[in-house]
């Protein structure tokens, strides 16, 4: 629906973000804002934000994502979310699902100069909640996430259904946070 309600302009200028790639709200905003008048800009950026926010209402967590952020919190540990989308969307995502007292501290593209696979997020939450890299361990679902974690020193698990995503670069491989060894290793 939302791709239909796009002019011309509007659609090709989405092809090509998609053809190259973008995977940061922040990236996609810029590229957008060169390259379209400010109405029409901004336009398309709602319409993005608009969508993106009604995927992620209708998408479920990984199997017993809940269990184990209540889990690791109730053991002590700081979490922080880092994520290339954008601040308003994954502060909506975390209050509808319920994920908002989990997390210490949230990092957003759109709150640093690089997104991922620059590990700069990662760098920004750790000082923020006082810890070395050596501290740390990320869970993360994409390669450019698995990317900026070996770039910031830290160790990662991969969660993905994918087995084609970089396992050469991970510590451990999880489909879902049923897997026991979560609750072993932590």
């Amino acid at each position: 629906q939302a791709f239909r309600d796009m002019s011309t302009i509007q659609k090709e200028l989405v092809k090509q973000i998609l053809q190259a790639n973008v995977h940061s709200f922040a990236v996609m905003e810029e590229i957008i804002q060169n390259e379209l008048p400010d109405k029409e800009a901004n336009d398309l950026i709602q319409k993005i934000h608009d969508f993106l926010v009604n995927h992620y209402k209708k998408s479920s967590l990984k199997k017993d994502a809940l269990r184990f952020l209540k889990y690791v919190k109730e053991k002590g540990y700081k979490l922080c979310l880092c994520t290339n989308n954008a601040t308003d969307i994954i502060h909506q995502i975390l209050e509808d699902k319920q994920m908002t007292s989990f997390f210490d501290f949230v990092v957003t593209s759109q709150q640093v100069q690089k997104s991922k696979p620059d590990p700069q997020m990662y760098q920004v939450a750790m000082e923020k909640v006082g810890l070395k890299p050596s501290d740390c361990i990320i869970f993360e679902d994409s390669e450019s996430g698995v990317l900026a974690a070996e770039h910031a020193s830290v160790p990662v698990v991969l969660v993905s259904n994918n087995d084609a995503l970089i396992k050469d670069h991970v510590n451990m491989m999880i489909k879902d946070y049923a897997d026991e060894r979560l609750y072993k290793e932590f």
